[in-house]
């Protein structure tokens, strides 16, 4: 017999209506994924991980001295303060990283290539710090 078209769900499934959850306004969704790879090019990645600010958690190894570094810059990576006191090699080993997300309703990309795992971590403290890191 004829085939007659139905629902684009199984069965009886019928989706219901989207309502906010939590108590959180909609615009302080404050989360990255973050990675990490070797050489000049973001892929493929090494290791990546998830940060999400307000409260900090996620799988990063240091949410809460990385989610209070993006705080201090408004969630802007290329904005964050070089550590003092960090000395590195001039050794060319580069890596790359990328934080992909949402600050404050704000959407956010970015992708920087260091010298080298140190160099990293003297721009970026903690923010990137689940990648290796080496004092080269």
């Amino acid at each position: 017999g004829p085939v007659r078209p139905g629902p684009p769900y199984p069965g009886d499934i019928v989706p219901g209506p989207v309502r906010p959850g939590g108590d959180r306004p909609p615009g302080r969704v404050r989360t990255f994924v973050l990675t990490f790879a070797r050489g000049e090019s973001p892929t493929p990645a090494l290791r990546n991980v998830l940060l999400s600010c307000d409260p900090p958690r996620g799988t990063h190894p240091a949410p809460v001295a990385a989610c209070g570094a993006l705080v201090s810059v408004k969630g802007d990576p290329g904005a964050l303060a070089p550590l003092s006191g960090v000395v590195c090699t001039t050794r060319y080993d580069p890596v790359t990283v990328t934080a992909t997300g949402t600050w404050d309703g704000r959407f956010v990309r970015f992708v920087k290539t260091y010298g080298n795992s140190c160099a990293l971590y003297a721009a970026t403290g903690a923010v990137f710090s689940f990648g290796e890191r080496s004092r080269s």
